[in-house]
């Protein structure tokens, strides 16, 4: 039963992905069951009208003045048929002013989209540089991939030491932890893009005192910034494991389990290390998988700040002309977000026992 529960979440994740990344699709900027055709003087000449005309291109009907009705959706289709008539000297798609979305149009595209994937295309890039030319996302993916998990899966172990090991160092010492607090209130007040903003900024600014380029800032010549995606990815995961297991420490400080260990001659310390690092493993895990969804957003943010070619950034490029493979990636995020949240979870089942050890 947990089983296809599960299923059933993943399943619905996938269609809702698949669902909003294609809303552009019920867009219509040309119509879908319309041409817009111009005749010839022979035409004329020889006293027909468009009606005669469309008698020798079956499923073709007359709309209006120099419009044609053709089936939804095979619109190009017959422009070319259309233009093989010797009568016809022009056949153009009708361009809907202003845009409108419909759902028949959404369907479609959907439709067609699912029709793509069982055919094994993934959707295609289209450079500025070369408008005519489309590039398979599938022979670029694994490229894309490796590069956003080189800074994606260290971030995030990063975010758990730095989170943990700083929360863990602000219990034992006090003083240190108070500053800690601050820093943590006035860093969850920035914006994630501001974080970039800054380590870039601070990259230009050590880039001019040592005379050379110190630290990469934005992708370039094949070379991709490492040290700044990685921070920002780490850094809010960071914040909140260290919000959340201050908040869990503090809490277990005032359990009655603490009196006994005081009682039993263990120091602070020890009861901090032995029992109450032990009892708040529930809320680290409980908060892990929130941590990977952030990481997954800062990595977005961080790759279209830094112009990085990887499965966040690419679509924002102001390289690209067109993008229609944007579902596949957001598939390969979530994807990746769902498998570890299994892991996270079957951790949260092997370890947390379902009553706290006490002194």
């Amino acid at each position: 039963m947990r089983f296809l529960k599960a299923l059933l979440i993943c399943l619905s994740i996938f269609a809702g992905i698949f669902l909003v990344a294609n809303v552009d699709k019920g867009i219509q900027r040309e119509a879908l069951d319309q041409v817009q055709v111009e005749l010839s003087h022979q035409a004329a000449l020889d006293g027909l009208k468009l009606d005669a005309v469309l008698q020798s291109v079956p499923g073709t009907s007359t709309a209006g003045p120099n419009l044609v009705n053709v089936p939804f959706g095979r619109v190009q289709d017959f422009i070319t048929l259309l233009k093989a008539n010797p009568y016809i000297v022009q056949a153009r798609p009708v361009l809907v002013s202003p845009p409108k979305f419909t759902f028949r149009a959404y369907v479609y595209g959907l439709n067609q989209q699912v029709s793509q994937y069982l055919g094994g295309d993934l959707g295609t890039l289209t450079y500025k540089s070369t408008p005519t030319r489309a590039y398979p996302i599938s022979e670029l993916l694994p490229d894309m991939i490796s590069r956003s998990l080189s800074y994606l899966i260290p971030g995030f172990l990063l975010s758990v030491v730095l989170g943990y090991g700083l929360a863990v160092l602000s219990a034992w010492k006090p003083r240190f932890g108070l500053v800690m607090d601050r820093g943590h209130a006035l860093l969850l007040a920035l914006p994630d893009f501001l974080v970039v903003v800054l380590f870039q900024f601070g990259a230009i600014l050590l880039a001019k005192l040592a005379g050379h380029n110190v630290v990469l800032i934005m992708q370039f010549a094949g070379k991709t910034p490492l040290l700044i995606p990685l921070l920002t990815v780490s850094i809010m995961p960071a914040l909140l494991l260290y919000g959340t297991l201050r908040i869990a420490v503090d809490r277990e400080w005032q359990a009655a389990y603490i009196k006994t260990a005081y009682s039993k001659g263990l120091t602070s310390t020890a009861t901090l290390l032995r029992h109450i690092l032990r009892n708040t493993t529930a809320d680290v895990l409980a908060v892990l998988p929130r941590a990977v969804t952030v990481c997954i957003t800062a990595l977005v943010m961080s790759e279209v700040m830094c112009g990085i070619f990887g499965l966040g950034g690419y679509a924002l490029t102001p390289k690209m002309l067109l993008v229609t493979s944007l579902p596949t990636t957001c598939g390969i995020l979530a994807a990746f977000a769902l498998l570890a949240h299994g892991i996270l979870h079957l951790l949260q089942r092997m370890l947390i026992v379902s009553t706290k050890e006490g002194a």
